[in-house]
């Protein structure tokens, strides 16, 4: 390694267990028969030990140019993607995370032109010339007036809600969202919570028996057994509202409320097709699931808090 070669900069956080290494440092390079040095686990935090932190990177050295350095560097976030997921831990690599930190024009002139804003994921550069991160470490909180909560206890308890078995588990993971700093994890906890409320009516009798004829013909069928029971356990679910629809529907018992803008139906369509878009890898940008979780939030507040009322008696559909 020489002064005029590059570095990489890998900075991520760990979502699950701690490392459990008592020291600043340790070389995974070494561990995968580098040289000595050359790809180094750091806890982001100076002289913090690594089992004591969950702010790490990871630093390799010695490339030829900037282009090698990136290259490594999407080699070794691979590598720990693949020995995290084996380690049963998990880490956010920043792939769909904000800043950590924002350097005004006044910051950078007090700090000179190597500063970088800090932000999980690659950064590379000069290894003579090691940049100087800037994170801000700001943790906004809301607060809900006593007198608000105090009023809204004392009309839920006037109103003597029945809560059942679904309100409980939707208010379990409606809360647990609450908890969550990451919006695409908050977004699909708080459309989980909304879905857990979902009634899924049985369909009308003509299409139940239209069902039943395509179940008959399916037994008959030159076909698989694998193929004929996932066919006859779908034709059990489309017995009952697809959720899509029941969501819809239950979207509706919020009257003539706004949320986005939208009435509560429009608002749940909108939502759903994101969720859709997120669970299956066409993830929309970062800002605008951020702002639905926000609205989202309130939805389903709304719904907990109005449901007593509106809701009709819970049906569980099944596949028959």
């Amino acid at each position: 390694m020489s002064d005029d070669d590059y570095t990489f900069r890998l900075r991520f956080r760990l979502a699950g267990p701690a490392i459990g290494h008592d020291a600043p440092e340790y070389d995974l390079g070494a561990s995968a028969g580098l040289d000595e040095g050359r790809v180094v686990l750091r806890s982001a935090g100076g002289d913090t030990p690594i089992a004591g932190t969950r702010e790490l990177c990871l630093l390799g050295r010695g490339f030829a140019t900037e282009h090698e350095a990136e290259a490594a560097a999407g080699e070794w976030e691979a590598a720990l993607q693949v020995g995290f997921a084996a380690a049963r831990t998990g880490a956010d690599f920043g792939v769909r995370t904000a800043p950590m930190g924002h350097l005004t024009q006044a910051g950078t002139e007090s700090l000179g032109p190597a500063a970088r804003d800090e932000h999980l994921g690659v950064h590379t550069y000069e290894s003579a010339s090691p940049p100087a991160f800037v994170a801000v470490s700001a943790e906004a909180q809301a607060v809900v007036p006593i007198s608000h909560l105090a009023g809204a206890v004392r009309d839920a308890r006037h109103r003597g809600p029945d809560v059942d078995e679904k309100m409980r588990t939707s208010y379990a993971m409606y809360s647990a969202a609450l908890t969550l700093s990451d919006p695409d994890a908050r977004f699909m906890m708080l459309m989980t919570a909304y879905e857990v409320l979902v009634i899924q009516r049985p369909r009308s009798p003509e299409a139940r028996e239209h069902l039943d004829a395509l179940a008959a013909q399916t037994a008959e069928a030159a076909i698989t057994d694998d193929e004929r029971e996932a066919i006859r356990d779908g034709l059990g679910w489309l017995k009952h509202q697809s959720i899509s629809s029941a969501g819809r529907d239950l979207a509706d018992t919020l009257g003539d409320r706004e949320y986005d803008g939208r009435s509560p139906r429009k608002f749940f369509t909108y939502a759903y097709n994101v969720r859709s878009k997120l669970v299956h890898g066409d993830a929309p940008p970062r800002d605008e699931v951020t702002r639905l979780a926000g609205v989202l939030a309130h939805m389903v507040g709304d719904l907990l808090s109005l449901r007593p009322e509106v809701a009709a008696p819970v049906e569980t559909a099944a596949p028959k």
